[in-house]
């Protein structure tokens, strides 16, 4: 689990991955599902080492399905990330 979390996430910050490809909203809405039971399991084996990594997760994931939800307000994930960590609103 901890490596198809780390391939979903290493291409950061052009966006989450799933398989080859750029992860849709729906997908992500599957990769958060599989997330909690990700991070069930290293709860229940004390894998703290996991914590970065599903912290991770659970920022981009929902982040990365908000801009694609919001595709025509921004030209790239890292100017998405860029934009909502100033706080800067596109209201």
């Amino acid at each position: 689990m901890r490596s198809r979390f780390d391939y979903a996430l290493h291409e950061l910050p052009l966006g989450v991955l799933y398989g080859h490809d750029g992860a849709t909203i729906e997908e992500c809405g599957e990769l958060l599902e599989e997330l909690e039971g990700y991070e069930r399991l290293a709860d229940q084996v004390g894998h703290e080492g996991d914590r970065d990594l599903i912290s991770k997760a659970r920022f981009h994931i929902p982040a990365y399905r908000q801009y694609l939800e919001e595709h025509d307000r921004y030209t790239t994930y890292a100017q998405y990330l860029s934009l909502h960590s100033s706080g800067v609103r596109m209201d």
